[in-house]
């Protein structure tokens, strides 16, 4: 066996901090002073005040040694006793793709009462003009809420917004409409499914418009065909608007404490990455989140595997840009070794020789994997493969990842160690939580593996998995990752939580590495980048039901104001 030494902990430990020689020095732009300044560093020290200088940080030490460094013209902000902390680095969501719809939508993510979420819907109808479509495309499901775990009606969407249509989805096989959206769509009592659904159909063309015993539509469509019947009606922006939509998002997410985000794909048409990257041109160089996503790869279907590969090798690989950068393949190389907790994983040898002539045009092209891994039994053949091409072909600084690997063992995690690998996990939706808990017959699970993780020394991030399946909103992630509760309040996880400290370092400083930035992001230390979100509420010390529900004051990126939260 060879010897490793983990890079993780070489990368991290030996970070050595960069401040210029004080003759050198011209005066800060920005200093804030009387803070709590988490700056998750390898010892996680606590510090005052923090400098900065264009888009670094200068310096971070005491009140009088920062103070010492302004300059008549340096911006002081007084933080006041509140807690600083590095920005939150989500390493799986599919943020492009939300992007279309998410200035119509009414966000349910971690919102525990249906009467809370029906007056969301309400207030956003309220706020928009007659006609215009009201949406909340996933991130909720009805158990969630405490009050009354129903769907909601086509008679209640209907009061809430009677003066526009409504289509609220609920992960990637349910919607619900109300009477106006029905009608935008022309689904009446003679509509029925008949295969097809349209060019925007996902995952497959099967669906159902559910009646009620008169023959009447109720509002409920099920399958992607169904769903799409709505979704075909909804305006699609044109460049223009969708750059105000991606303004619009990034906003929200600086106000969630959010400054850098891994897009892994998902159905997103080749223009979306073209008008992100124009975007952040056209802000000169700079955009409020820093978007990594994955290297769009048109082949994965059953038989396009040769395709894929040489793609792969063809593939220019992108220009650096720390505000805007391609970055690695996946989530889903190949189609058919996808696997979902409970239907049985079917891939074939054969389509596991397939999969590996991916894998080995990443190899020869120098690549990150980061594939989408559930369950025990695709991992294992995973790390089998990985384990006999690093036999010949030295993986290790190439930090492929698994991201969910909620039924990764113990011994399966140290494999994966020893691969250099990094363990990317997300929180557990309700519904998904109560399907595993009824399958297994247990009371509550044991997945994702966080403090496996933790134990094992390897390295892992926390991510949200955001757009459809999850809340958004990183301090939920945080808050599942500390007391294992769902967002209606229910425990969900034993035995796998971790401490406060142990899963924020999840959400900045080892993301940071998994993006092979760990030079530049995941803790506040001179010379990284200046991602800073002050909060409302101190992280180490509020109640542990508070977590989710801090949201930042001030959110800078690269030194620049992305949110500020109204005086």
């Amino acid at each position: 066996m060879k010897f490793r030494l983990s890079l993780f902990a070489i990368g991290i430990a030996a970070a050595a901090a960069w401040v210029a020689p004080a003759s050198a020095q011209s005066a800060p732009d920005r200093v804030l002073v009387n803070g709590k300044v988490l700056t998750v560093d390898a010892d996680f020290s606590i510090a005052q005040a923090v400098a900065i200088s264009g888009e670094r940080i200068l310096a971070v030490g005491t009140n009088e040694d920062i103070r010492a460094l302004a300059g008549p013209d340096t911006v002081i902000t007084d933080l006041r006793g509140r807690t600083v902390i590095p920005g939150l680095i989500d390493n799986h969501v599919h943020y492009l793709r939300g992007v279309t719809t998410w200035p119509l939508e009414a966000r349910l993510d971690a919102v525990s009462s249906r009467a809370a979420a029906l007056e969301l819907i309400a207030a956003k109808a309220r706020a928009s003009e007659p006609g215009q479509w009201v949406l909340t495309i996933g991130g909720w499901n009805e158990a969630q809420f405490t009050d009354d775990a129903r769907l909601f009606t086509k008679d209640e969407l209907d009061r809430a917004a009677p003066d526009n249509p409504v289509f609220a989805q609920v992960g990637f096989g349910l919607g619900l409409a109300n009477s106006l959206a029905l009608a935008a769509a022309g689904i009446d009592r003679d509509t029925e499914i008949r295969g097809g659904g349209g060019p925007r159909a996902r995952f497959g063309q099967g669906g159902t418009i559910v009646k009620d015993q008169d023959g009447n539509p109720t509002g409920v469509l099920r399958g992607p065909a169904a769903m799409a019947l709505v979704r075909n009606v909804v305006p699609v922006p044109d460049a223009a608007q969708w750059k105000a939509n991606l303004a619009a998002n990034n906003a929200d997410y600086n106000r969630a404490g959010i400054t850098t985000v891994y897009d892994v794909g998902g159905f997103i048409p080749p223009s979306y990455y073209g008008w992100a990257k124009e975007y952040v041109e056209e802000q000169g160089g700079w955009s409020s989140v820093r978007i990594f996503h994955t290297l769009r790869n048109p082949f994965f279907r059953p038989g396009e595997a040769t395709q894929a590969a040489q793609f792969v090798r063809d593939a220019a690989k992108a220009a650096p840009n720390d505000y805007f950068r391609q970055q690695g393949l996946g989530e889903v190389l190949y189609r058919p070794v996808f696997d979902v907790i409970g239907p049985p994983w079917r891939a074939t040898d054969q389509d596991l020789a397939e999969f590996r002539k991916i894998v080995t045009a990443a190899v020869e092209t120098g690549r990150q994997i980061h594939e989408h891994t559930m369950i025990e039994a695709k991992i294992e053949r995973l790390l089998d493969m990985f384990e006999d091409i690093d036999l010949s072909s030295d993986i290790n600084g190439l930090r492929w990842s698994f991201h969910h690997a909620y039924a990764m063992t113990n011994e399966q995690i140290d494999r994966a160690n020893e691969l250099g690998m990094v363990l990317a996990l997300h929180t557990t939706p309700a519904l998904l939580g109560t399907r595993w808990l009824r399958a297994s017959g247990a009371e509550v699970l044991e997945m994702p593996p966080f403090r496996s993780a933790q134990k094992s020394g390897i390295a892992w991030g926390l991510g949200t998995d955001a757009g459809i399946v999850s809340p958004y909103q990183a301090f939920f992630t945080l808050y599942f990752a500390v007391t294992g509760k769902d967002v209606a309040g229910r425990v969900m996880l034993k035995d796998q939580t971790v401490t406060r400290e142990e899963a924020l370092i999840a959400h900045t400083r080892t993301n940071a590495y998994l993006l092979f930035q760990e030079d530049n992001l995941g803790s506040i230390e001179p010379g990284k980048y200046a991602d800073l979100v002050v909060l409302d509420r101190d992280y180490l010390t509020v109640s542990e039901e508070e977590i989710k529900d801090i949201q930042s004051v001030l959110t800078l990126v690269g030194g620049r104001v992305g949110y500020e939260a109204p005086q």
